[in-house]
């Protein structure tokens, strides 16, 4: 039985929290999440948060969480230029989404061209969807 039903903005709080080699988890019984740093931090881990990736590993009741590279933004990005109204800021953006650096050059017009607001309710709404998908997939019950 869980006893508190994990929220999908804590989820995905806990996926963004995430560096490339990090991993975000999910306990499926009291809907807390954790996120590993990864190797480049352990030097850095106190005491309970040994204690805390030792339960992790020993409990079935933790599960890792799906990474960004399975979330895949840069579709998500493909898709908010597709959003936008044709001219300026959509061909401004499609211009910066190919090649190496895609996602600084594309935030960088984001801000440039004051659509941040507009882009991050996009990208979190789309994201909050794939990660519902995930948990539907995996039979662990949410909330909005």
């Amino acid at each position: 039985m869980v006893s508190k039903l994990p929220l999908l903005g804590e989820i995905l709080d806990a996926i963004d929290g995430c560096p490339f080699e990090g991993v975000a988890y999910l306990n499926v019984k009291t809907g807390a999440t954790y996120t590993d740093l990864g190797d480049e931090f352990s030097y850095d881990e106190d005491e309970s948060d040994k204690e805390t990736l030792r339960e992790i590993e020993e409990s079935e009741d933790w599960i890792a969480l799906p990474t960004k590279q399975d979330l895949d933004e840069y579709r998500i990005m493909e898709d908010f230029c597709g959003s936008l109204p044709e001219g300026g800021t959509r061909n401004r953006l499609e211009d910066v989404i190919h090649g190496k650096g895609a996602f600084r050059r594309f935030k960088d017009v984001v801000h440039r061209t004051n659509s941040q607001d507009q882009w991050y309710a996009f990208r979190d709404e789309r994201l909050k969807r794939e990660i519902a998908d995930w948990l539907d997939q995996e039979k662990i019950p949410y909330q909005r």
